[in-house]
């Protein structure tokens, strides 16, 4: 072997050790926060509202679905389950259909419930509001009594959509008749409502179907394409909820036209996106994430996102399904 300071006096040696002594020295620039800081959250004290600086998660949309996303994502379980009713043609026993898929966990998980007023694409909001579906709404409030939990409920989600078709004055006298009999005449307090718009679609007039704050837990807003995420229309309606003083929920979101899979650069196209947007807006306190298997958008089908994405439900501002003792610190709920 040469001796040492016969190498010394190699050029690619003395690179190799500047090199060295470089990387040994510092280690480089931070890595770019690409979800930007997570703006700290704002008390409005509402209904199931989190307390301080926490977002709730959930998922849906259906039991099978919900149930693989729980272990997928067995870290970080979601507190929410998200799935659809419609309550012209909502059963006795819907209760006992829900209570199937929110009771198998050993922890505590939430129904977060979109009541629809619409059937095969006709909007029957006028007959609710003319009390023809009275019925229907014993149904629905005689079944929240019988899951004995609390529940967020998503009256006629998406009202400001044209696949809806819902018209202001028939959608705030239905949803006031609906809360008042939640409310008033079954005296459920543990049931939030939630005021939804869909951000694809048009917001200006969206003030004409609200119902008024004393029928109004939480707004929300369903968010599928990043351009939904940032457009002015959105912006607009966060900013006016939280004037108005409530929090907000996304009760919808995921990949729309995009397939959830490994090489589909699925973070960076829109959950980089989609969180940026929970960081950003500070009465953002709850989503749920649709883990649609059909909709090719479950998470665990991309092997490169699903580790990233716990990671980010992994930081302390989410709420994830506890103990109900260890809930109570964050979330007032009486089980």
């Amino acid at each position: 072997m040469a001796p040492m300071s016969s190498l010394l006096t190699r050029p690619w040696v003395v690179l190799a050790l500047l090199v060295a002594v470089g990387c040994a020295g510092t280690s480089g620039p931070p890595a770019p926060d690409v979800l930007g800081p997570f703006a700290s959250r704002q008390d409005f004290l509402h209904r199931l509202e989190p307390h301080g600086n926490r977002v709730l998660h959930g998922a849906g949309a259906n039991p099978q679905d919900f149930a693989d996303y729980w272990d997928e994502l067995e870290r970080t379980p979601p507190l929410l389950y998200a799935t659809h009713l419609d309550l012209m043609t909502l059963r006795e026993d819907w209760p006992a259909y829900v209570g199937l898929a929110v009771n198998r966990f050993p922890s505590v998980v939430l129904p977060q419930l979109a009541v629809s007023m619409t059937y095969n694409g006709r909007p029957y909001e006028v007959d609710v509001a003319l009390g023809r579906l009275d019925r229907q709404i014993e149904i629905l409030c005689a079944g929240l009594a019988a899951l004995q939990r609390p529940a967020f409920v998503r009256l006629g989600y998406g009202f400001n959509s044209p696949t809806t078709g819902y018209r202001p004055e028939p959608y705030r006298q239905a949803w006031v008749r609906v809360a008042e009999s939640i409310r008033v005449r079954h005296g459920l307090r543990q049931v939030a409502m939630v005021w939804g718009a869909a951000a694809d679609a048009p917001m200006a007039g969206a003030m004409d179907f609200y119902p008024g704050d004393s029928w109004v837990d939480w707004w929300g807003i369903d968010v599928f394409d990043p351009s939904g995420m940032v457009s002015d229309g959105t912006v607009t309606f966060l900013e006016a909820a939280r004037e108005r003083g409530y929090p907000v929920m996304v009760g919808e979101a995921t990949p729309r036209g995009l397939t959830v899979e490994t090489g589909s650069h699925a973070w960076e196209r829109w959950f980089v996106p989609f969180f940026r947007f929970v960081h950003r807006h500070p009465n953002i306190k709850a989503f749920c994430y649709i883990n649609w298997r059909s909709g090719e958008a479950r998470i665990s089908s991309d092997l490169d996102l699903l580790p990233r994405y716990v990671d980010e439900l992994s930081r302390d501002e989410y709420l994830n399904s506890a103990a109900s003792d260890d809930l109570r610190w964050s979330l007032q709920i009486d089980e």
